[in-house]
């Protein structure tokens, strides 16, 4: 005999109605629901009914079960504490980018000591459907969470842009393109290309070095190229076109070969000073270094690009100097928590480039305004 169920329709016009009201603030934080007799009693549902639709209230962050003394709101409800951090491409496959790393790496510190969670969203594209766009479209949906912020170069339909938009607060994070004028999407910017270079370069005329190589990615755009050299010239460091090489970081162990040749002894004329613009690189750089028989500093200064917390492989002492991903999502979570409060906020805000013994103030100084909003 087939068995009979009752279809979900009576579940979700409980978890509706609960929900509704925990993010409507009828119901707010650490407050205690309604018995489930009188839910069943209110919906004329079975106690089997009432349990499924609490049993997703629960796994979706908003209610929390206090053994006997019954069922109350999450004192960190989803809608409210629950922030989406949407990743372009996979981040399980390697080589995995430096800067997904460290933003997973800060994720999790972020969830140890402040009352917030973060999920991770992969592949948020919708050129491939992944399941990573169907989690995220789906919880943004269901209203479970607080906000979504957008890693890197977007790969979103402008009608999915608009929809995860018009539902919640929405980040972009560290791309400069331009998105269009929808009205909840906030830019955080990392400093931008000449940011960085300039810091870089100011501190290697500091150091006295004259020659300065650039090792970046293959396809970087000509004006970068141009600024690095237009900044080298305005501080009176020498640069060459045989000096600055692009290195695809998916094959990022042919830096090697060229830091190899570039360095070379025989060369008649060899930099004092190399910037590395991608921390994707700088492993395999540290070899080519090596086994040209370069001393840094004493032959070479090194500046490189990087993203702080990850840790440095410690092959030779180059200098940091790049972004801190805990900063930059606690500036992302700020800013949303802003607008769901309805405060307002600016349209965009720049994060400098720091260097390694700038970082903690700029972490205690990122803590405080966090603590502070």
């Amino acid at each position: 005999m087939k068995r009979r169920t009752r279809p979900p329709i009576a579940q979700d016009s409980i978890y509706r109605s609960v929900q509704s009201e925990i993010i409507e603030g009828s119901l707010g934080p650490g407050e205690r629901l309604p018995s489930r007799l009188a839910i069943e009693r209110n919906f004329g549902v079975s106690s089997v009914t009432v349990q499924r639709a609490f049993d997703r209230l629960i796994q979706d962050g908003f209610v929390e079960v206090r053994g006997p003394h019954g069922t109350f709101v999450s004192k960190t409800p989803s809608h409210l504490f629950r922030y989406a951090v949407a990743f372009p491409g996979p981040f399980e496959i390697p080589p995995r980018s430096q800067w997904f790393s460290a933003l997973l790496q800060s994720s999790q510190m972020i969830e140890l000591t402040l009352d917030r969670k973060i999920t991770q969203y992969s592949e948020v594209d919708d050129h491939v459907m992944s399941a990573g766009l169907h989690n995220l479209v789906r919880d943004v949906s269901s209203r479970c969470l607080a906000g979504v912020i957008l890693v890197g170069k977007h790969r979103l339909a402008d009608q999915t842009l608009e929809s995860i938009c018009s539902s919640m607060p929405c980040v972009a994070l560290g791309t400069h393109e331009q998105i269009g004028s929808l009205s909840r999407l906030i830019r955080v910017e990392l400093g931008g290309a000449v940011g960085f270079l300039r810091r870089a370069l100011e501190h290697l005329a500091k150091k006295k070095r004259h020659r300065v190589a650039m090792l970046t990615v293959s396809g970087a755009a000509v004006s970068r190229i141009d600024e690095f050299r237009c900044c080298a010239r305005a501080l009176g460091l020498e640069t060459d076109p045989m000096w600055i090489h692009g290195v695809d970081p998916w094959h990022a162990r042919w830096t090697a070969n060229v830091l190899r040749l570039l360095f070379r002894r025989e060369n008649p004329m060899i930099p004092d000073a190399l910037i590395i613009d991608d921390d994707n690189l700088v492993d395999h750089a540290c070899c080519g270094l090596v086994a040209a028989g370069v001393r840094v500093p004493a032959d070479v200064e090194v500046v490189s690009h990087w993203n702080y917390p990850i840790e440095p492989p410690g092959r030779i002492p180059f200098i940091r100097l790049g972004y801190d991903s805990g900063a930059a999502l606690l500036n992302c979570i700020g800013l949303i928590d802003k607008q769901n409060r309805g405060e307002e906020t600016r349209d965009s805000i720049m994060l400098d480039a720091v260097f390694e013994w700038e970082l903690e103030e700029t972490q205690k100084r990122a803590a405080a305004q966090f603590a502070n909003r």
